[in-house]
């Protein structure tokens, strides 16, 4: 069974402690406290002790002892991806004050609890919902960019600009995004990191892919011509758009999966597909089959209807999946070239389109460049 304080008993605890604050504390207490404590974190946060979560000291500077009718002392909760101070409490149902470095415990006696257990952070720190900014880091991140550029920003902006941008990447990409995906708020190697331009602001940051740090501009403006700064906290989500510029889905791509040209797999496809780049403006060049050739013009046509078919269902929901701005159609002897500009969607089209020509077996070859 693992258990808050194994980690730091396994350490010597016992002796770390007097090195680190010259106070004594029995092996007896210890044991006492991991029982009750290590019971009470899995009760109040429905959640199983593995080896990611573990209780340590706290630096020498935060240190206290309070020592009474109800003692205190504080450690260092390392939970998964994230650690955060606790203070842990105790009394004794006997009126007995029991001292740290008591040897002769009765667990029965004492009552040990949280001070200060932040539930929902245990909660969402063991099993985050990953964003380009997951909330468990947003106060850590606001401090840093704070810190890097000397501008302020709020909790609510952070939190609309997360959200935002995170869907875009995803929808852009057609990555879902893990622990391995993230951004910082602060390009180090640019000195300005943050401009207003009329009623577009920019901020300079950096997508960092598999530990590939990659250059990107966040951008955003309001549809109601209020020009946001990071540090207003009267956000409107439904007011201010985020967006991307010097943004590379194909480079995204690449550097989140190596070993393959897109970011999801198509089963038992009827056409050989080459995938050469993927951008937000591409060409689709498709060969047709002998036997397809003579009805090249309604393939055509069936094509551009599931285009067409593609952008009304996204507008119909708000666009949720974007929409193909333009496109033009070249057809050469038995192939049919595709150059379209993918305007606000991204790799799901791919997903789909790649699906759709399948189905139509009209297909030798499908190239993406």
């Amino acid at each position: 069974m693992n258990t808050l304080f194994a980690f730091i008993t396994n350490l010597g605890a016992k002796k770390l402690f007097k090195i680190s604050f010259d106070k004594e504390i029995s092996e007896q207490f210890l044991s006492c406290a991991n029982i009750h404590l290590s019971m009470l974190f899995e009760k109040l946060t429905s959640l199983k002790i593995d080896n990611r979560t573990w209780v340590g000291n706290v630096e020498k500077e935060d240190f206290f002892y309070e020592k009474g009718w109800i003692s205190k002392l504080p450690f260092q909760l390392f939970l998964p991806h994230i650690g955060t101070k606790i203070i842990i409490c105790w009394q004794s149902k006997s009126g007995r004050i029991y001292d740290i470095a008591d040897e002769d415990i009765n667990c029965h006696d004492i009552e040990f609890w949280f001070d200060n257990l932040d539930v929902d952070l245990c909660r969402k720190a063991t099993n985050p919902v990953w964003s380009l900014l997951p909330d468990i880091w947003q106060p850590m991140r606001i401090k840093l960019f704070e810190k890097d550029s000397g501008i302020q920003m709020s909790a609510p902006f952070m939190a609309c600009l997360d959200n935002q941008l995170s869907n875009l990447f995803t929808k852009l990409t057609g990555i879902k995004i893990t622990k391995r995906i993230q951004t910082t708020l602060s390009h180090f190697k640019i000195n300005k990191p943050f401009l207003v331009s009329g009623e577009v602001s920019r901020l300079n940051t950096s997508l960092i892919i598999n530990d590939n740090w990659n250059p990107v501009e966040v951008v955003w403006k309001s549809k109601s011509g209020r020009i946001y700064l990071p540090g207003n906290e009267d956000i409107d989500c439904n007011d201010i758009e985020f967006w991307f510029e010097n943004f590379e889905a194909e480079l995204y791509i690449r550097q989140y999966y190596p070993n393959q040209k897109l970011p999801f797999k198509i089963k038992d496809i009827s056409y050989e597909l080459v995938v050469t780049r993927i951008n937000l403006d591409c060409t689709i060049v498709m060969k047709l089959r002998p036997n397809a050739v003579s009805d090249t013009e309604k393939t055509v046509e069936v094509i551009d209807h599931f285009i067409t078919t593609f952008n009304d269902k996204s507008e119909k929901r708000d666009r949720s999946e974007g929409v193909i701005h333009n496109w033009n159609i070249e057809i050469k002897d038995d192939t049919v070239i595709y150059n379209l500009d993918l305007g606000s969607t991204g790799v799901s089209f791919f997903r789909k389109i790649l699906t759709f020509l399948s189905k139509m077996n009209a297909f030798l070859k499908v190239e993406i460049e």
